[in-house]
This record gives C-alpha cells, sequence and structure tokens, in this order.
C-alpha cells in the first residue's frame, strides 16, 4: 500500500508536468495564409459565425445579433451555435453535433437553446449548425479556438461573463482572445433592442480607413446609411461624444487591438471593470452609458 502510494504520488505530478492535451495554437506563416478574419472575408460570400452559449439567457440576445448581420441571397450567414456544458465525469473533452429533429420527452437546457435558433432559422436566411462542446471551463478555450482553427471560421461571438458565471473560468473571454485565430466579438447584452462606433498603431489605422472608405462607396446614395466622423484629442473628449450619441443606437461596436498601443489607453487600463472589453468598450459597457441598456459588441 505505502509503496503504491508512493508511485502515484511520483506519477501524477510527471504527468502532470510532461503531459499537455491542450497546446495553445501556434501560427505558422503557412497557418496564417489559410486563417481567415472579418476584414479577409469576401462581402458576397457566405460569412460562418461561431457563437457560444453558456445558459438559455443568452439566446434572445444572440437572435437580436444575427439579426442585425443583415444576412441575404447574396451575402449569406452560416452561424455555428456552440452550447457550452462544463465537462462532468468525462477524461476528454466532447464535441458533438446536436439533433434538433429528435423528439424527446423531456427536453434540457440545449434541446430548448438549440430549438429556439432552429426556429429563428426557418424565419430568416440564417443557416444553424446547432452542436454541444462538453469540456472543462479551464481549457474550454482550446476547444472552441481549434474547432474555429479547423472549420476556417473568420469570427467568434461570445457573451460577456457579465451574463454568466464564467469567472471560474479564470478569464475565460481573454483566453480566447489571446488563443484565437481569427476575430472575436465580446457581446453585453442590455437587454431586448440594431449601428456602429470604433476606438491607434498606424497600420491599424490604416486597415481602418480601407475599410471604412470601402463601406461608404459601397454605399453612396444608400439613404438608410448616415456617417459621422468626430475627431478627439484625449479621452475625455472621447467620452463626452460617447455620451452625446447616447439613445441614438440600438446597437453599438466597437473595435478592441490585442495589447493597448497608446500611453493614454495603458494608463487608463487599470480604471477598467473588464479587461477583454478593454477602455472603450468597458466606457460603453458601463452603466453610465444609456442606463446601462444598449447592447454593445465588442470585436478584436
Amino acid at each position: 500500500m505505502l509503496t503504491h502510494t508512493a508511485v502515484t504520488a511520483v506519477l501524477t505530478q510527471l504527468i502532470s508536468l510532461y503531459y499537455t492535451p491542450y497546446r495553445k495554437l501556434e501560427i505558422t506563416q503557412s497557418m496564417e495564409d489559410r486563417m481567415r478574419r472579418l476584414c479577409t472575408t469576401p462581402v458576397n460570400s457566405e460569412l460562418r459565425v461561431l457563437c457560444c452559449i453558456h445558459n438559455e439567457d443568452s439566446v434572445h440576445s444572440l437572435i437580436t445579433l444575427l439579426k442585425a448581420f443583415n444576412s441575404s441571397e447574396m451575402s449569406p450567414l452560416c452561424a455555428c451555435v456552440l452550447h457550452l456544458v462544463e465537462l462532468v465525469g468525462r477524461a476528454a473533452p466532447l464535441l458533438v453535433p446536436h439533433n434538433t429533429h429528435k423528439r424527446k420527452i423531456k427536453e434540457n437546457s440545449t434541446d430548448r437553446i438549440m430549438r429556439a435558433m432552429t426556429q429563428f432559422s426557418k424565419s430568416s436566411q440564417v443557416t444553424i449548425q446547432p452542436f454541444i462542446l462538453i469540456a472543462p471551463y479551464k481549457t474550454m478555450y482550446e476547444s472552441i479556438s481549434k474547432l474555429a482553427q479547423d472549420e476556417f471560421i473568420p469570427f467568434i461571438i461570445l457573451p460577456s461573463h457579465q451574463s454568466h458565471k464564467m469567472q471560474q473560468g479564470g478569464g475565460f473571454n481573454c483566453k480566447i482572445q489571446n488563443c484565437a485565430p481569427c476575430s472575436v466579438g465580446i457581446y453585453v447584452d442590455r437587454g431586448i433592442n440594431d449601428f456602429i462606433e470604433a476606438e491607434e498603431d498606424v497600420s491599424e489605422r490604416i486597415l481602418d480607413d480601407n475599410v471604412i472608405n470601402d463601406f461608404k462607396s459601397r454605399n453612396l446614395g444608400n439613404a438608410c446609411v448616415v456617417c459621422h466622423h468626430v475627431d478627439v484629442t484625449n479621452t475625455l473628449e472621447a467620452w463626452e461624444v460617447i455620451r452625446s450619441s447616447e439613445n441614438d443606437y440600438d446597437l453599438v461596436v466597437v473595435g478592441k487591438r490585442r495589447r493597448p498601443n497608446s500611453s493614454r489607453e495603458r494608463d487608463m487600463t487599470p480604471w477598467t471593470d473588464y479587461e477583454e472589453l478593454r477602455v472603450i468598450g468597458d466606457m460603453l459597457a458601463s452603466q453610465d452609458f444609456c442606463g446601462g441598456m444598449n447592447p454593445v459588441l465588442v470585436v478584436q
């Protein structure tokens, strides 16, 4: 018994030290060429989105957000809906498609979530692919990133941790932002209410300007689109501009870079409540903006 206990104690430490079933995704140059992001996805091609749901509370806000994508026959949307379930009693993560056609005597949370998404699909131009991911919260981000990589999905949508119990995952959203090989959006749900604002690195600014100019050129003469450009010199002015736009929009989209790149932004980082939203996103997600009622999508 003593020998068995000693051997088990030593082997357990050795296995935990050398066996790493989840390895951080290494983005090589060849993989970079194969990866797809929002900015590299053709406008008139199908957009594939990986939508993560923790519980039923996120379903309505996700449907509202998918409606805002304005899917059409010329520009279809395919949403891979992933119900995230904590791993209990299994040795390895499990990713399985959900059968929406199978009748059950008693429905569980996954069934209700997928039924709502399927009903939404029938009344829209959005294709739904339902999946269940069963994995430990601690390493679930690896499975999500691997799925996005394998399926060449350019955009992952996550609910903000304000609306679920993922704090125990140790910065779940931050881990996905650091690991994912594609664009990542964090949706801050503010109720049942559909537009666009943003946050500087010269190369990033050039990319932003190119996208905005392309959007403007494609919407010349479109009465449904109005563009405003406002220059600010400091954070206080930025906040005043943000506050002045209260109640003007049903959805606010803000950009986020992988790391703070200005001294002003770095100085304000300690004052943010949610690291993964960064400075401007945190401002928009605060109770001070629109009384905390506007939904916000923060995209990295």
